[in-house]
């Protein structure tokens, strides 16, 4: 079927899921999971699930316990380990807003739950870091009007590198500090309200656009694409999937 792991993925992400008490039932969690993926990739209803995954409010919640846990984050983490993303030493930071579906959101706790009321109505920002395949390291959420460089810490204090690249977004002394005190270097465009542009490395540079193809090959993903989820830790946990699934991805085309 599609939108379903194969053999070769299953054997990646079978390893990374929790340990649980007594022998694993393998088709059981193949099937689960093959049900988050499904209902990710076309952002369909959780009651809408085809027949054949079994009940859907069992997969629900199991779905959320496990959003949680943190579980969906460290099968995406222990997937960049066995690509070998460790390896990267560029770091390209952006934020990219998405829309969620709810309009009834109340204004309290809608902050909290990664909402916010911006000139485009109610959005959600993904901040995230890429490397330069343009394969996510890191990422969170955060509501639609705030800046991008209030996340900049969060997104260095996740990843390692060597090379910062970003747009005129983080262009700030702060977080060029920032950045320098972590024994980083910053490859910043520099804002055009500063007196004195700061030079940067055009050819490093150049890969910031990596970033961008993976906003779009993230937005290939319904259920990211629209914030289908009422709370801001299931829609995380539905983006971890999405970039999990690039890294599979990936993984499948260095096998191949």
């Amino acid at each position: 079927h599609r939108h379903e792991l194969t053999d070769s993925q299953w054997s990646s992400v079978v390893k990374l899921l929790p340990r649980t008490p007594g022998p694993r039932n393998e088709d059981s969690d193949r099937l689960f999971i093959n049900a988050v993926i499904y209902r990710v990739r076309t952002g369909c209803p959780w009651r809408d699930l085809p027949p054949r995954f079994g009940k859907w409010k069992a997969n629900f919640n199991r779905f959320n316990r496990w959003a949680a846990r943190g579980v969906w984050n460290s099968i995406f983490q222990g997937l960049q380990l066995e690509a070998g993303a460790d390896e990267d030493d560029v770091l390209i930071l952006d934020a990219t807003i998405f829309e969620p579906t709810r309009t009834q959101w109340v204004e309290k706790g809608a902050f909290v739950e990664g909402i916010g009321r911006s000139s485009g109505g109610r959005t959600t920002k993904i901040h995230a870091v890429a490397n330069s395949e343009g394969l996510p390291l890191f990422v969170t959420i955060g509501p639609g009007n705030e800046h991008e460089s209030r996340r900049a810490d969060e997104l260095l204090d996740n990843t390692e590198g060597a090379v910062v690249l970003a747009d005129t977004a983080y262009d700030s002394n702060e977080i060029r500090e920032s950045i320098r005190s972590r024994g980083l270097k910053a490859v910043i465009s520099s804002h055009p309200n500063r007196t004195r542009a700061i030079p940067k490395n055009r050819k490093l540079y150049a890969l910031r656009y990596k970033v961008e193809c993976m906003f779009h090959d993230l937005k290939l993903n319904r259920a990211v694409a629209t914030r289908y989820e009422k709370s801001g830790r299931n829609f995380l946990a539905a983006l971890h999937v999405a970039c999990g699934l690039l890294w599979l991805n990936s993984l499948t085309t260095a096998n191949n």
